[in-house]
């Protein structure tokens, strides 16, 4: 099988275009390579931010 993914650099571009935020990311090696793998999260709207906590 063989597939193919774009450079660390280019994903965390792309995982900032949709609106997520890099929280981790670590290198998973493969045989005589490997990728990146991302833990990213979704920032709230400071409009959702800023509202007073519900008890």
């Amino acid at each position: 099988m063989w597939w193919c993914q774009p450079d660390a650099a280019t994903s965390r571009e792309w995982i900032a275009r949709a609106g997520l935020v890099v929280e981790r990311e670590r290198f998973v090696p493969e045989g005589d390579g490997g990728h990146v793998l991302f833990w990213a999260r979704r920032v709230a709207p400071a409009s959702v931010r800023d509202q007073p906590q519900r008890d």
